[in-house]
């Protein structure tokens, strides 16, 4: 694709992070999943809404309750430093 566009350009649009949890959230409401949790408003003193980096977060955190190996979260994750990673295995219960 990238060569029939003359090798210059994007091969597809992608929105902007700040766009992908709206979305989601959109897309949850229209799908009858309306949990106050997911769908908390900015000005909810005790909840926040679900944000991008919430995902990612418990995508990492399921990795290592799953038992994955370590340096495969970090790489998968893309953390630069291990102590990164450690964050979410200890917090998982899944380290030592």
């Amino acid at each position: 694709m990238r060569d029939e566009a003359g090798g210059v350009g994007r091969v597809i649009h992608m929105p902007g992070d700040t766009n992908l949890a709206r979305g989601l959230r959109h897309y949850l409401e229209r799908a009858g999943v309306t949990r106050p949790e997911l769908h908390a408003k900015p000005d909810d003193p005790t909840r926040k809404p679900i944000s991008f980096h919430d995902l990612r977060a418990t995508g990492i955190t399921w990795m290592a309750v799953r038992g994955y190996e370590p340096l495969r979260i970090q790489h998968r994750a893309g953390h630069t430093e291990f102590k990164t990673t450690q964050m979410y295995i200890l917090r998982s219960g899944s380290g030592s």
